[in-house]
């Protein structure tokens, strides 16, 4: 890095990083504001780096950002769904392969999740797929039942007309 000396200075400034020679000739890091180079940095932003005191920081999700980093968003924390979401998601979607079995459990966790949601106790971003793992799994469970009710009433069938062939 380019280091640029200031006329009748004892400091180095690399960009706003400034390096003060003691008086003992040791040279030692002192961060300023860049908005307030009388105020020594409290910390750096958490997104561009920059050293900032106390009044120019925004603290965002436990993290120190500027404010114009801060008004950018780079402080917004991404939810990721819950663990029960994605669970209940892939059973139900599973239970296509598997003839239904999976979407009963698909289906109670799936619901059980958006209470979860609805509750506060679990991510937001879960409710997308917990929603959909209750709906497929419902309509899988419906399907089916409805396939058990129709072997059923096509066994029935079968007997009656063994037993009158007979």
């Amino acid at each position: 890095m380019d280091r640029d000396r200031v006329a009748g200075s004892r400091n180095c400034c690399i960009i706003s990083r400034c390096f003060d020679k003691q008086e003992d000739g040791i040279v030692r890091e002192s961060s300023q504001c860049i908005y307030h180079p009388d105020v020594g940095a409290a910390a750096d932003c958490q997104a561009c780096g920059r050293p900032y005191c106390r009044a120019c920081l925004v603290e965002l999700g436990g993290k120190d950002y500027c404010r114009p980093c801060a008004e950018a968003g780079a402080g917004r924390v991404q939810q990721s769904a819950g663990e029960l979401a994605v669970v209940a998601l892939i059973l139900s979607v599973s239970s296509i392969m598997f003839c239904g079995i999976t979407a009963i459990p698909g289906m109670i966790i799936g619901f059980m999740e958006l209470g979860k949601i609805n509750r506060g106790e679990a991510p937001e971003a879960g409710r997308s797929m917990a929603k959909a793992a209750a709906i497929i799994g419902a309509v899988m469970t419906g399907l089916l039942v409805l396939s058990v009710l129709v072997g059923v009433v096509i066994m029935i069938v079968g007997i009656i007309i063994a037993v009158l062939a007979a």
